[in-house]
């Protein structure tokens, strides 16, 4: 499909573009594994999101594809484990048991990470749109999958409605009725230590504890704020452009109901911002409206001050030309809160991810000038838990403020050498996947993900996509258990097998589809 550019890097930056030369960027016993019939498939949102339970099988497969599928025109690989394999596999159709295509299994390759042998198995050229599965000699055949053009739609669709299942302090009256409940945490909390009372109703449960982290918060808004300047540029028809604009009002819904509460967690008298309202003790497994706990309002941090000043700024950037009134009140509350950080705290990388965003929406030479002295540092202090400099990186390159010539190229530069480093170490693993010498985490393999998605809208990169897209397919059963890790409960942390539920993931999970799929249309 031809499509309109939905770039939106500064005229000057994108002079510099021009200039940028893209480069490319223990062995098992085949009885330990099992045939698998016909598994039992999780959809996103059967069970209550607040459900975290799990339980790792007992069994790993030897076969292993992404469970969610694949798309029709993508790129499909399954991976084998073992050493003597008959060198052979099949793709069956799951409803007939027909064979529908078969290919070779490449020469095995031995994976140290693992102590295992592994190989491919492509099958990119079969498109038939259906539900199969991989069948071979020696270790039989891998869960079921699909085949189809728009095979992350559920996953997106389900990722947005996991924060409307999220809301605290409204009743919910969504499709999934598990997940619906009554309003909950309505009373006020006291400041932490004191006998001060602060009204908390309203925004999102951001972890399983019903806590409301204000980090964690602001996280969600930027990347969800990132996805709707990026969504809907291309040329579409009727149809597609009535879609477009259902999600982005969906998107803008979640994102005001979160942005109310926001502001009622600055402090009125020094602008500082609350880090959030947490649990006294691990909450009990129950409906959020039967939550009887005692909770109360962390104090004031510079992480959540300096977060919600970034993501205020780029808020009331975007929403002047839907409610002008609330955007003005939430860029006076960025300034107010970004006087606090700049009080109390270094000139550090939540500062300048500030800062950025601050002159993107303003345009002010007060910020201009002191993200010029966060360049001259020597050395640049990193203490956001967000990688939060690649944000500001991107804050600056795409306002439509003067910007320096010389920076820009210094940015892109640092830009292309994260992605070169993410994609090096990619292609050097056996799953395919970013990894680290005591295993592959799939919180950083979702995040380094997230950051190549960035990049990657900035300086597009076939390469990019492809890699990109091998990150999801491990977290989405193409990894060691053959295990779905993206699910509406979040993601599972591979170095303790257990499952830690983080809502601001899903933000992530948005993005990455979202560049995923524009990216496809491109191509």
């Amino acid at each position: 499909m031809k499509r309109k550019s939905f770039r939106t890097i500064n005229k000057i930056c994108l002079q510099i573009l021009l200039l940028v030369y893209l480069t490319g960027c223990g062995y098992e016993d085949p009885s330990d594994y099992e045939t698998f019939e016909e598994p039992v498939e999780e959809s996103f949102l059967q069970e209550a999101v607040y459900d975290v339970s799990y339980e790792k099988p007992s069994i790993r497969p030897g076969v292993l594809v992404d469970r969610n599928g694949y798309g029709t025109e993508s790129t499909k690989v399954a991976l084998f484990r073992g050493e003597n394999l008959s060198g052979e596999f099949a793709v069956v159709n799951q409803e007939t048991k027909q064979i529908v295509y078969q290919g070779k299994i490449q020469q095995p390759v031995y994976n140290e990470l693992n102590n295992e042998y592994i190989s491919k198995g492509e099958f990119t050229e079969f498109m038939g749109p259906g539900t199969y599965y991989i069948e071979t000699a020696v270790i039989g055949q891998s869960y079921p999958f699909q085949i189809k053009e728009d095979i992350y739609t559920e996953l997106y669709t389900s990722a947005m409605d996991s924060f409307y299942y999220h809301r605290c302090g409204t009743n919910l009256n969504g499709s999934v009725a598990v997940n619906n409940h009554g309003a909950c945490h309505l009373g006020e909390t006291l400041l932490k230590g004191t006998s001060t009372a602060v009204d908390t109703k309203g925004g999102w449960h951001t972890g399983s504890n019903f806590e409301k982290d204000v980090a964690e918060g602001c996280k969600i808004i930027s990347d969800l704020l990132m996805t709707y300047e990026y969504m809907g540029e291309e040329e579409v028809t009727s149809q597609e452009a009535d879609e477009n604009s259902r999600l982005k009002d969906k998107l803008l819904n979640e994102v005001v109901y979160e942005v109310k509460w926001l502001l009622s967690m600055q402090d009125s008298k020094t602008g500082g911002v609350y880090a959030g309202v947490y649990p006294e003790s691990e909450t009990e497994e129950t409906a959020p409206e039967n939550d009887k706990g005692t909770y109360y309002v962390e104090d004031i941090s510079i992480e959540a001050t300096a977060e919600f000043s970034a993501i205020m700024a780029q808020f009331a950037g975007i929403y002047g030309i839907y409610d002008e009134e609330l955007a003005d009140t939430c860029l006076k509350a960025s300034e107010f809160a970004y006087g606090y950080v700049a009080k109390y705290s270094e000139l550090d990388d939540l500062q300048y991810y500030a800062t950025a965003e601050l002159y993107k929406t303003t345009g002010d030479a007060r910020y201009h000038n002191k993200l010029k002295q966060y360049w001259q540092l020597s050395e640049k202090p990193e203490n956001s838990q967000f990688n939060r400099k690649i944000y500001g990186d991107l804050a600056y390159l795409t306002c439509n403020y003067k910007v320096d010539m010389e920076i820009c190229n210094e940015l892109m530069n640092g830009l292309m050498e994260d992605a070169e480093t993410l994609a090096a170490a990619s292609k050097k693993d056996a799953y395919m996947v970013w990894a680290k010498e005591d295993g592959r985490n799939a919180k950083t393999i979702l995040e380094n993900a997230f950051i190549l998605a960035i990049i990657d809208h900035v300086v597009t990169s076939h390469e990019y996509l492809g890699i990109m897209e091998n990150q999801l397919h491990y977290l989405l059963g193409r990894n060691e258990d053959g295990i779905e890790m993206v699910t509406g409960k979040g993601v599972l942390n591979l170095t303790n097998q257990e499952e830690e539920y983080q809502l601001y993931l899903q933000s992530s999970i948005i993005f990455i589809i979202h560049e995923i799929v524009e990216r496809e249309v491109i191509e």
